[in-house]
């Protein structure tokens, strides 16, 4: 990603963005996450950052929405890459999640 494009991630997922880690069956993965109910948008955002959109998903009442989510190393780095661009509260977010990740590596057994 360019310098605008880091930018333009960052701030979608300030407003729009979950950072966590998670692990599953034995493997340890860092996530980014993102929700809309603008399927350009997030194809814009999977243009940019990489990972997948899935959807639509519905529910009773509500509109469908989309889900666009980076996994993995792709997905520390892209913490990494917008982490200055973040708010406190996201920077916090970030830093937990990565936190989170190191402590499970360490768990199973092995480093990220």
């Amino acid at each position: 990603m360019d310098m605008l494009q880091t930018a333009w991630v960052a701030g979608y997922l300030e407003g729009e963005g979950c950072f966590t880690s998670n692990s599953q069956n034995g493997k340890k993965y860092a996530r980014c996450q993102a929700m809309s109910i603008d399927y350009d948008v997030l194809r814009l955002l999977q243009d940019a950052a990489g990972g997948i959109v899935n959807g639509p998903y519905t529910r009773p009442g509500r509109q469908k929405f989309w889900r666009w989510g980076l996994n993995g190393d792709a997905a520390i780095v892209l913490m990494l890459d917008i982490y200055d661009y973040m708010s406190k509260r996201r920077q916090h977010q970030i830093l937990t999640a990565l936190m989170h990740y190191r402590r499970q590596a360490a768990a199973f057994g092995s480093s990220p």
